[in-house]
């Protein structure tokens, strides 16, 4: 009796499809801005701030903390914290280097003092 495994290279396509799949999905740690800002320019922070979200929306930022309250366990608690969330460092990157934020970036120094910095998270 001839047994034809014609199935198994069709198998191995889509199962090692799905395998590489999940390996690119799983291979981008995600990636986190934190900005801790001190407002001096009420005016210009108030023209700032609902801008930005649209800069940084295309490149699938979201915000996780955007200022609120906040309890200091040890030294000085920042005056304000938004923590933004993205799918990895390079989207970051795109980011903050596109010319959306670009055209924010004077605004937001005029707006304020800030540290702003980004930070890898852990795989999924």
């Amino acid at each position: 009796m001839k047994t034809r495994y014609w199935f198994l290279p069709v198998l191995l396509a889509t199962v090692g499809g799905g395998a590489i799949k999940a390996l690119a999905t799983h291979s981008s740690v995600p990636a986190y801005v934190i900005t801790e800002i001190e407002v001096t320019d009420g005016e210009a922070f108030r023209e700032y701030a609902p801008r930005v979200q649209a800069s940084f929306a295309p490149f699938g930022g979201r915000y996780l903390v955007r200022g609120g309250d906040m309890q200091s366990f040890a030294g000085e608690p920042p005056k304000r914290i938004v923590v933004l969330a993205f799918d990895s460092m390079e989207r970051v990157q795109s980011w903050y280097t596109s010319p959306e934020y670009e055209a924010l970036k004077g605004l937001r120094d005029k707006a304020g003092k800030a540290r702003i910095f980004a930070v890898e998270g852990l795989a999924p």
